[in-house]
């Protein structure tokens, strides 16, 4: 007898207005409910239906799979438009185990072209303001910024793909004196300041896309 193949989405559903536009959301544990995932998630969902899928750890390209979840027919139905929240671990890991950043952009291209059907692809900056002694801050904002770099050349190249510049918000907060206070526990993840101002800045995003 034989087996019934079943493909089933690995994504999270859409939860939040009914009828409004889907938003998919790729991320690394900087999107992930223990951070600002459930800022983000309600910075939307009252206009939007969201979708967030995030891991602690991954690269671009370990997201690469959630990304074919989420434009294939499997799924309830590809994304309106979709966030990129990815970077981080991939700069980190280019310094922690000689991770290649070339391969990390062909893989952003990859998932570009693989949610292509979207409306809007909004690309996060990765926040390249690290402190503190010894090379590693340095080496590691140094590969954060190539990676700006890449993700500015590819909102400057298409129409459709937007630059969420949160490492341009990090670096004039502090500029300014943290008059709030600091938007960080730990440098990469954000406190519950930094949360909210991370989701803001998602939500204009979104909301600016025509």
């Amino acid at each position: 007898m034989l087996g019934l193949l079943v493909l089933v989405a690995c994504v999270p559903g859409y939860e939040g207005r009914k009828g409004g536009q889907t938003i998919a959301i790729l991320g690394d544990s900087i999107s992930t409910d223990a951070s600002a995932g459930n800022a983000i998630r309600d910075a939307l969902r009252r206009t939007y239906r969201v979708s967030i899928s995030a891991v602690s750890g991954r690269r671009i390209g370990e997201a690469q799979e959630n990304a074919v979840d989420y434009a294939s027919r499997q799924f309830e139905t590809p994304p309106d438009q979709v966030v990129i929240n990815l970077g981080t671990n991939d700069a980190w890991k280019a310094i922690t185990e000689g991770w290649n950043l070339r391969k990390s952009y062909k893989h952003y291209d990859a998932m570009i072209r693989t949610l292509w059907g979207a409306k809007c692809i909004h690309l996060v900056t990765v926040n390249a303001q690290m402190e503190g002694e010894g090379e590693f801050p340095g080496a590691y904002n140094a590969h954060a910024r190539a990676i700006n770099t890449f993700i500015r050349s590819r909102a400057d190249a298409y129409p459709k793909v937007r630059k969420i510049d949160w490492n341009r918000a990090v670096r004039d907060y502090r500029s300014a004196g943290e008059p709030y206070g600091p938007l960080f526990i730990d440098q990469i993840h954000p406190n519950e300041l930094g949360q909210s101002a991370l989701a803001k800045l998602i939500r204009d995003s979104v909301d600016g896309c025509r």
